[in-house]
């Protein structure tokens, strides 16, 4: 076929398909095409499979990183294998990988394995193509997306468990007859927990909202937090019965708001805080307190990047439990705070006004009105954390920054010189250049520290090579901008993926980083990290 690259996989061999184009993969035994795009930092990888040749053993496809695959062969299969969505072909778990089984697949009867690695998968079923093909996804979790382009009516959706773990999502529609079911092969989910919309390609996307299934102590025994209903009697921390006043829900769209950093919800793990504290994964949006030594602290204070990790989600929904006063309640066995009314309330949408989009998470009335002292920051917050710290296992660490260096999508050759220098070799043709390296967040690292910037490369000075004539590019020039904290004197940091754009380049040959010197990175950031595991059972509590 005109334009199409054949790629030729061998036996155990893996292929790396890191641009854009039409693609026939050549499988003459069991191998892995992997399929890399560059990141933010760069345009996305769209990938077209047209042809599998030979393809007649398994083989592997990882689809990761602003990377897509729309996998459309004009021969006809009855098979189509194993798919890692959002992981490469060395284990590293990078997210943010599309798979596209294209209509011409309507012979297919069997898919063996899709998986689910890191967030923001997407996985589309083109129109035509039977629903049942999806009966063997794994790890579907919050911020991935299935959309399903030939399905139109379906609503909303129910959960019904399987006996040994995952279950099957009925897509339904306006009145209630299934009109399709996915099965996913692991996982607990609630029944109410997935989120029909419409998507502007004709059909609908499904994806985990984690907003029901969180239990918070009742008279008697835990309630759901989607089951709450004003008048509903809970338990305090101190023992005592409270009514529920009036439960909040909100539904928000991260990608629409100016900083979703701020939106963005905080995992705490089982057992993260002491023993049994929380019982079950819980999710707390930033701001929402957690009580502990007498102290409301909010949960943004406790990352460590470890146990407590703030996730990236772009659909997140949100609940609030208010009773008469502010007052401890128990979500899971942890202690944490109730709604506490300091002019919020029209963050949500059953808030009685008119709705206010984009509120002030912190509030700074808490203080006054909170139950208990309220702290963010400082030496007892530092203990609590390093407290938390210390129930974990001592990570291994690494001072090597792992440096990559790319433009256009394409790799460049990086040479070290000695442990603080490097040579980098740029392209004939102008290219932004971006610097790749581990990155760590000094505050997980180190209780005392309350640095939470994400750092990379700590550089000391920048040059290029032209001609065997060497030329410094200034640490502050504004043009060093994405990817970039901001100057510190002599030093500046990167965020793990710091751009150098064309116009400070020039017609160089050669790029030169050296670093001010040399830190520490967990050596889980950025390569081979252990994948980790899902949650058992989430919710969302938004700060008051």
């Amino acid at each position: 076929m005109s334009g199409t690259t054949i790629v030729t996989i061998g036996l155990g061999g893996t292929s790396n398909i890191t641009t854009s184009g039409t693609y026939e993969l050549d499988v003459t035994g069991i191998g892995t095409a992997n399929i890399q795009g560059p990141g933010t930092t760069g345009t996305p990888i769209s990938v077209a499979v047209v042809g599998l040749l030979g393809a007649g053993l398994v083989f592997t496809t990882d689809i990761s990183n602003g990377a897509s695959e729309i996998l459309n062969p004009v021969a006809g299969l009855s098979l189509i294998d194993n798919f890692n969505i959002g992981e490469n072909a060395s284990g590293s778990i990078l997210g943010d990988g599309t798979l596209e089984l294209g209509s011409k697949l309507l012979g297919v009867t069997l898919a063996q394995d899709i998986n689910f690695f890191g967030t923001d998968n997407k996985l589309i079923l083109d129109p035509g193509l039977n629903i049942q093909l999806l009966d063997s996804l794994h790890n579907f979790a919050a911020g991935d997306t299935i959309e399903l382009k030939g399905i139109s009516t379906a609503t909303h959706a129910t959960f019904v468990p399987g006996l040994l773990g995952g279950g099957t999502v009925e897509l339904l529609n306006a009145g209630g007859t299934d009109v399709g079911n996915i099965v996913l092969s692991n996982g607990s989910y609630s029944p109410n927990e997935f989120q029909v919309t419409p998507d502007p390609n004709g059909g609908v996307d499904l994806t985990v909202c984690f907003l029901e299934g969180t239990r918070l102590l009742g008279l008697h025994g835990d309630i759901a937090v989607e089951d709450m209903e004003p008048g509903d009697r809970l338990i305090t921390n101190s023992g005592a019965m409270r009514p529920v006043r009036w439960v909040g829900k909100r539904v928000i769209d991260a990608e629409r708001h100016p900083r979703p950093e701020t939106v963005w919800p905080i995992r705490i793990e089982a057992g993260a805080i002491d023993h049994g504290l929380p019982e079950r994964t819980l999710y707390l949006s930033p701001d929402h307190a957690l009580y502990l030594d007498g102290r409301l602290i909010p949960a943004k204070a406790l990352v460590n990047g470890r146990s407590i990790v703030q996730e990236k989600r772009r659909h997140i929904a949100y609940y609030h439990v208010e009773l008469e006063t502010h007052d401890i309640l128990l979500a899971e066995s942890l202690p944490v705070e109730s709604y506490l009314e300091t002019g919020n309330r029209n963050f949500f949408e059953n808030g009685g006004g008119a709705m206010v989009l984009h509120p002030n998470m912190a509030q700074a009335m808490r203080e006054a009105k909170g139950c208990a002292p309220f702290a963010e920051t400082g030496k007892e917050v530092a203990a609590i954390r390093a407290r938390i710290m210390a129930r974990l296992p001592a990570p291994a660490r690494t001072s090597d920054c792992g440096l990559r260096a790319m433009a256009g999508g394409a790799a460049l050759r990086v040479t070290c010189i000695d442990p603080l220098t490097y040579w980098i070799a740029l392209p004939e043709e102008g290219a932004d250049v971006v610097l790749a390296s581990r990155s760590m967040v000094p505050a997980e690292q180190d209780a005392s520290v309350e640095d939470r910037r994400r750092l990379g490369l700590d550089v000391g000075e920048l040059a290029v090579e032209s001609a065997g004539a060497i030329g410094a590019i200034a640490l502050d020039d504004p043009a060093l901008s994405t990817g970039w904290h901001a100057t510190e004197g002599t030093h500046r940091w990167t965020d793990g993926l710091g751009v150098i754009p064309a116009s400070l380049l020039g017609d160089a040959t050669a790029l030169i980083v050296r670093l001010q010197a040399l830190a520490s990175y967990p050596v889980e950031a950025g390569s081979g990290a252990a994948r980790p595991a899902k949650p058992v059972s989430t919710h969302h509590l938004t700060a008051s």
